[in-house]
């Protein structure tokens, strides 16, 4: 997971070693991204986290997982693009499952930062000559920790990850379009705070409660 390049550290970047299974991440790590599983629309996939649904189904699942679950919170991806187990059910595209990290008998962290700024861009092919290159930069921030509450019985791990991208966007219409619709250059902006926090009780041998 920490070795793959992923472009804005999106996690369906993690998919392009699957085969038959064709990423296409969003342009930002916060509207989550698409995954077509051998041809099928993106919109059957079905996303978990550690087990548990995790759909995005403001927009029919097309922007992925509800949870925006960070890198640095991934200990596990799995990836299943056809014959599924009886315990999945709900699409016939892929089967995405997140495992999120837990607390361990060891105090553990790390701390991390990722930034790029518009000074390693090359200049835009279809701005306008003349026109000023947009200002781009992305700044993702995070620090995360864990151990144990009680050793062997009661474990946490806690996440939290400043996400701050400033992308540029341009949009060109044919001259028959103005003067309702002209040449402009945009941003889209991104300012948020993803919070992550996992709690795990060993209550007997066989049984576990889990939060988060």
């Amino acid at each position: 997971i920490e070795e793959i390049p992923s472009n804005f550290r999106n996690f369906t970047a993690l998919t392009q070693l699957v085969p038959g299974i064709t990423p296409n991440p969003a342009a930002s790590s916060f509207e989550g991204g698409q995954v077509v599983a051998n041809g099928t629309p993106s919109q059957q996939n079905v996303y978990l986290i550690d087990g548990m649904y995790n759909n995005d189904d403001r927009l029919g699942g097309s922007q992925g997982t509800q949870v925006r679950v960070v890198l640095d919170n991934i200990d596990e991806y799995q990836v299943l693009s056809n014959q599924y187990s009886a315990e999945f059910g709900g699409g016939a595209g892929a089967i995405i499952n997140m495992i999120t990290r837990g607390g361990t008998n060891n105090f553990n962290g790390r701390a991390y930062t990722y930034f790029r700024d518009d000074y390693f861009n090359a200049r835009g092919h279809f701005l306008p000559d003349g026109a000023p290159k947009p200002s781009e930069r992305t700044s993702q921030t995070g620090f995360a920790f864990g151990g144990p509450i009680m050793r062997d019985r009661a474990h946490f791990n806690f996440t939290i990850e400043r996400d701050y991208e400033l992308l540029a966007g341009q949009k060109r219409f044919p001259a028959a379009a103005a003067p309702l619709a002209t040449d402009f250059v945009g941003a889209f902006t991104v300012n948020a705070t993803n919070y992550f926090g996992r709690g795990d009780v060993q209550l007997t041998p066989r049984n576990i409660i889990s939060a988060r």
